[in-house]
């Protein structure tokens, strides 16, 4: 443990009240270090290893300005191993559990009795680990209880994998960054789920304008039989929930899709709704814009009626052009 040394002093007498095997002697686990952490360099670990297994800042971002606390992220992101975490406990204006009155109170708090102090949102953390070269986990929950009612994690890490001893599945935090993109809901769905269907595509080729006018719509897209053999490969994959136009869903599904690759999964793909929105034009078979191009699920074969209802989601015809349209989108993770 460092702190100051006033905090120091009082957390070995409490430790020592206690009598616990972690405190400082032989056979100790638990050491203890005076330092002025906004102007001396963190410690180096024992035996000349390449860094700390796990940083842990608990309680302090909210304590100095942003100067001060971005300067202690970029120290414990430099003092991490290449596999280590740096783990960030706070409270923060968007955790869990906190509604704004809330924030805005503890916010208020800070100002007065702190010389810089101030509650920041959880994404300013992630993104000045993510500046300092670290893949974040966040807002990670505490669970139960009054403390974890208002405080949570950002969890980084040099090394993406080592994230998953933190959250094995990876879902959430994708789910959270679906979120923040502009995704009204996600829900995780397990690709045996996701049911492939010769008829969707043939209502594609039987009741469709798009067909065979190139862009990703058939025959440019997935057969059904190709769509079901990608989705055995995959273990995860998250529905999303969004609405027109077509081309801000698309976008978004792109941007969701990168944001997943840089979060340790390199094999993300999404699928997007509706005929590809990319060109005004489109020459088949010939696209232009590959890189930014998608099939939609139900040109690729999916039953999007079966996927959304298994996930909670029922959805119903639209009767004319004036109802509100629901797009469902389809992100593959691993």
């Amino acid at each position: 443990m460092l702190d100051m040394p006033e905090i120091v002093q009082q957390a070995r007498q409490v430790w020592s009240e206690r009598g616990d095997a972690l405190t400082e002697g032989p056979g100790a686990r638990l050491s203890f270090a005076e330092v002025d952490i906004l102007s001396e360099p963190f410690p180096e670990p024992p035996d000349g290893a390449a860094g700390w297994d796990v940083v842990v800042l608990s309680n302090i971002v909210h304590a100095f300005g942003a100067p001060e606390s971005g300067m202690l992220l970029d120290a414990a992101a430099t003092a991490v191993a290449a596999s280590g975490l740096v783990v960030v406990h706070d409270f923060w204006t968007d955790g869990p559990g906190r509604g704004p009155a809330k924030s805005a109170l503890f916010d208020l708090h800070m100002l007065l009795h702190t010389y810089q102090g101030r509650v920041y949102p959880w994404s300013w953390a992630r993104d000045r680990l993510a500046v300092a070269g670290l893949t974040t986990l966040a807002p990670v929950s505490l669970g139960e209880g009054v403390q974890a009612e208002d405080t949570a994690l950002v969890v980084g890490a040099r090394d993406p994998r080592a994230l998953t001893a933190v959250d094995a599945g990876g879902l959430e935090r994708v789910a959270s960054a679906a979120l923040e993109i502009g995704f009204e809901r996600t829900a995780p769905i397990d690709p045996e789920q996701v049911v492939t269907a010769a008829w969707v595509r043939e209502k594609c080729r039987f009741g469709c304008a798009g067909h065979d006018q190139g862009g990703r719509c058939p025959p440019w897209s997935p057969a059904p039989a190709d769509t079901r053999t990608l989705l055995d490969e995959y273990r995860q994959a998250l529905l999303v929930r969004g609405a027109p136009p077509t081309l801000d869903f698309h976008t978004r599904m792109l941007a969701l899709e990168r944001a997943a690759f840089l979060q340790g999964f390199p094999r993300a793909l999404a699928f997007t709704a509706g005929p590809c929105p990319l060109c005004a034009e489109c020459e088949p078979g010939h696209c232009r814009r590959p890189a930014e191009a998608r099939p939609s699920m139900e040109a690729s074969g999916i039953d999007v009626y079966a996927a959304a209802a298994t996930v909670g989601w029922p959805l119903e015809p639209v009767p004319d052009r004036e109802s509100p349209v629901t797009y469902i989108g389809l992100l593959l993770v691993e």
